[in-house]
């Protein structure tokens, strides 16, 4: 692995997600200082928490890694995305609906 289009690519995926490191290492249950030192070169990830981070920002293991070219994108993001912003409009509705006693 490339290490320099390895933290290129990471970079970009946690920027394009809207990923903290802090934020993203609690999704992938990986340590904020861990993803720090990737993102300085200053040690290399594990495959398994690579892994972990691209589920989480939903990106292509090989294109962070510099294997492929293109970050193929799941057709399923927007979906989710929209199913999670319907549950937290769901949600509202529910304690408005409580705090009038219906």
């Amino acid at each position: 692995m490339d290490i320099d289009i390895f933290c290129d690519r990471f970079t970009l995926a946690m920027t394009q997600g809207g990923w903290t490191q802090q934020s993203l290492g609690k999704a992938a249950k990986v340590s904020q200082g861990a993803i720090s030192q990737w993102l300085r070169k200053e040690r290399s990830p594990s495959l398994v928490h690579v892994a972990q981070c691209a589920a989480v920002m939903n990106a292509s293991l090989d294109w962070l890694c510099g294997l492929k070219d293109e970050n193929p994108v799941d057709p399923l993001v927007e979906i989710r995305e929209g199913l999670a912003k319907f549950d937290e409009g769901m949600k509202d509705l529910y304690k408005a609906a409580e705090g009038l006693g219906l």
